[in-house]
């Protein structure tokens, strides 16, 4: 059931943050489904009891799985989709209940699983959807978010987001005893050392538009030896990236949050110069190498 809904919600630009539909549709939504398909044929081979030989005949062994029980899940918006279905789908296969918490900049697409689970017949109450914002408010407590980690009911909390936010679980989860799992925000860098530019090229700068430049493998480290080129190498291919709303699948580059043109003026007084707006909307900017 996971799949490219061409009239319906995942069409609309608050659905994916930063990414053009032709690149979700090939991408995000194959990851759902396979992620599904994975963990419903897991589950009954890891859940089932064994009977392990315990090498006498004076013992006997056996080993039950059960359900932990209630699962928190907190996502963040630059994989608003796949990020919830990484933790709701093998939450569910071993027969947890999950509380999802999106961000409230990109809440739309996990509120449409809550529906699609709902429709294939999970009972209810399987998957729950919780919605809230803004996004600092984690910080300063009081948000739904902190409600939900707060909550004596919940047997574990599955996070990917800030530091910032992480911290907040962790301490909410110490008291408590409770398993925590933290994904926190970073960048992995794109390591280039002696290559042929030519060989990884294409690849390299397609990665970094996407997400706003926001994505886990945004920052590139390059030997000095290749660092003229490299960067070159890199404006000469983004100034061929076609920028603009997420809703047109021609573009690669979709819409910037607020935050971002922040960023982007901000830098303006750090030497990256004039950076104009990609279209007439003014909601996504020409990729730019900074160095």
């Amino acid at each position: 059931m996971v799949t490219p809904d061409p009239g319906g919600k995942g069409r609309d630009p608050e659905a994916h943050r930063g990414v053009s539909e032709e690149a979700r549709g090939q991408g995000d939504l194959g990851v759902c489904a396979d992620t599904f398909d994975y963990y419903a044929e897991m589950a009954p081979k890891i859940m089932k009891t064994s009977h392990p030989s315990t090498g006498t005949a004076e013992f006997y062994a056996r080993i039950e799985s059960e359900p932990l029980g209630v699962i928190g899940c907190i996502t963040p918006w630059n994989f608003p989709l796949m990020q919830a279905v990484l933790k709701v789908a093998p939450a569910l296969a071993a027969g947890c209940s999950v509380v999802l918490k999106p961000s409230p900049l990109a809440s739309l697409t996990c509120c449409a699983l809550g529906e699609l689970v709902a429709a294939a017949g999970a009972p209810p109450g399987a998957l729950n959807v919780i919605t809230g914002g803004p996004p600092e408010a984690l910080e300063g407590g009081g948000s739904s978010g902190q409600y939900l980690i707060d909550h004596h009911m919940l047997d574990k909390v599955s996070f990917t987001g800030s530091g910032t936010a992480g911290q907040k679980m962790l301490e909410a989860s110490a008291s408590k005893l409770r398993p925590t799992c933290l994904e926190l925000g970073g960048k992995s860098a794109f390591i280039i050392f002696d290559a042929q530019l030519s060989d990884i090229s294409d690849g390299f700068s397609a990665h970094r538009p996407s997400k706003d430049g926001d994505g886990l493998h945004a920052m590139p480290l390059v030997h000095w030896t290749l660092f003229e080129p490299t960067i070159q190498n890199k404006q000469m291919h983004w100034e061929s990236v076609d920028s603009g709303g997420s809703t047109i699948p021609a573009e690669d580059v979709a819409d910037s949050l607020d935050s971002v043109v922040d960023w982007v003026r901000a830098r303006l007084c750090c030497g990256l110069g004039q950076i104009e707006a990609a279209n007439a909307a003014r909601l996504s900017y020409q990729p730019r190498a900074g160095t």
